[in-house]
């Protein structure tokens, strides 16, 4: 799910190393944190410069 949701913010899922999942977007690089918080849930830590980051047009 969290690939879907930087996909619509125009990041590129590049690799996963181990818990974290690591995008692109032109001369930036991420890493979001997973965590198997229970059977249902799941955990991402999104960089606040990306959550407060404008996104353009969603």
């Amino acid at each position: 799910m969290v690939k879907e949701w930087m996909k619509k913010a125009d990041w590129t899922f590049t690799e996963q190393t181990g818990s974290g999942l690591e995008f692109a977007k032109e001369n930036e690089v991420i890493t979001i944190e997973t965590r198997q918080y229970s059977r249902h849930y799941v955990i991402w830590d999104v960089p606040k410069e990306i959550v407060n980051k404008p996104q353009g047009n969603r």
